[in-house]
């Protein structure tokens, strides 16, 4: 039967396959400021250059930072610019919302200057052009020729709780791009979002089998809006279903479509230092005839995935024995991190991401967090491509896109 989609859409996990780093910061993502030029393409037409950037102490909604963002053609040809620049948020897992950082573009040596800003997921994009246009329209540098303009920035005072600073970097000329860096006080403490499942699931014809996810908030501050949690199962198959405990009682999981279900809302103010803990029991009415292992997957969203987990789910016949029930991680220990959520017990030390899909599922719990370094599957940040260590610069390659976009309208 149809599903209604419920939560925040996504690409079926059909479609996910596993990846590198969806978004990578470069090696000197705390560098204050790059040096000026030092790493531009030389083959681009276009060099962008970042300079005279402040770092002034400020807070949410309180307080600004500016640079000087200079783009010089090299050529013997005037050549259009497409001024963007590409906002992500860092020292958490929070992605950012249109209004939670405000840009001011002021041009110098530059003609007048309009701009807009719009959500890229996990990022913000602020696009820049002349002055009556839009961005359709990119200015023309003629040759030899330097633009520059003053760029301001502050954050808004709904900035995500648990982020504390922002990495911003121009895009342009070629593939040339440089990057800025802004803290944000107070500064917090580091870590990580994390979800673990505390083990493999077994179930046979009435037989159900249980297992826990485990979300666990080591990412600095409170989150400031609700988190969604979705649960997966593939490849699916006839007779399966979900229940979670809530308040003591099994009650049926939300049906995304068959194979996939949304847990209960984790409400905002989910705090560092805490974990919520939700009760999982899967249950079957088919006979598989043979054995068969399941990939049990759990993606944990805010707006965008932030985080995900994966184990397996043993599917076995009505005759066969099913598994005694695991009550614990291996080697968990209770937890001593005081306004926990829930019942709570402590996830597995290791965050490795996902292994590449395979015929066989792992047996083992695998915690995955999306927070700095984004997600192991492709498309989960769709829309903003990586940000690629190249020389020290950071290379925003949806910008490009969002130019092809532009250029066929």
């Amino acid at each position: 039967m149809s599903a209604r989609r419920l939560g925040p859409a996504r690409p079926s996990r059909r479609t996910l396959l596993p990846t590198a780093t969806a978004v990578a910061l470069t090696a000197a993502a705390g560098a204050a400021l790059l040096a000026p030029a030092a790493h531009a393409d030389t083959s681009a037409a276009l060099t962008l250059a970042i300079s005279d950037a402040t770092h002034h102490t400020v807070t949410r909604g309180h307080g600004e930072n500016t640079f000087t963002l200079t783009v010089t053609n090299g050529s013997a040809k005037a050549q259009p610019y497409s001024g963007e620049l590409a906002a992500l948020p860092t020292g958490g897992p929070s992605p950012l919302e249109p209004g939670q950082v405000s840009f001011g573009v002021r041009p110098l040596t530059a003609p007048a200057t309009g701009s807009s800003t719009m959500g890229q997921s996990p990022a913000l994009i602020d696009e820049f052009f002349p002055q009556g246009t839009d961005a359709r329209h990119p200015f023309q540098i003629p040759a030899g020729a330097s633009y520059s303009w003053q760029v301001t920035v502050a954050f808004g005072a709904d900035y995500p709780g648990n982020d504390d600073g922002l990495d911003i970097s121009a895009v342009g000329g070629g593939g040339t791009a440089q990057k800025v860096h802004f803290d944000l006080s107070p500064a917090l403490p580091d870590g990580r979002f994390t979800e673990s499942f505390t083990h493999a699931v077994t179930v046979a014809p009435g037989r159900p089998g249980t297992t826990t996810l485990v979300l666990d908030n080591q990412a600095g501050g409170a989150f400031t809006k609700p988190l969604d949690t979705l649960i997966e199962v593939y490849p699916t198959g006839p007779g399966l279903g979900l229940d979670v405990r809530v308040d003591g009682v099994w009650v049926p999981a939300v049906v995304v479509q068959p194979g996939e279900w949304k847990l209960p809302q984790l409400a905002a103010g989910f705090a560092h230092g805490q974990k919520h803990d939700y009760d999982l029991r899967f249950s079957t009415t088919h006979d598989p005839g043979s054995a068969r292992d399941i990939k049990l997957t759990s993606l944990t969203f805010l707006g965008t995935p932030i985080a995900n987990a994966k184990t397996v789910l043993h599917e076995v016949p009505g005759s066969a024995p099913s598994a005694p029930a695991d009550t614990s991680a291996p080697g968990a220990t209770p937890s001593t991190v005081p306004g926990t959520a829930g019942a709570s017990s402590s996830a597995p030390a290791s965050a490795a991401a996902p292994a590449a899909d395979s015929g066989t599922p792992s047996q083992s719990p695998a915690t995955g967090s999306l927070a700095h370094t984004g997600s192991s599957h492709t498309g989960l940040f769709a829309g903003l491509a990586a940000l690629l260590a190249a020389a020290g610069a950071a290379l925003i390659t949806v910008a490009s896109r969002r130019r092809t976009r532009r250029a066929h309208l």
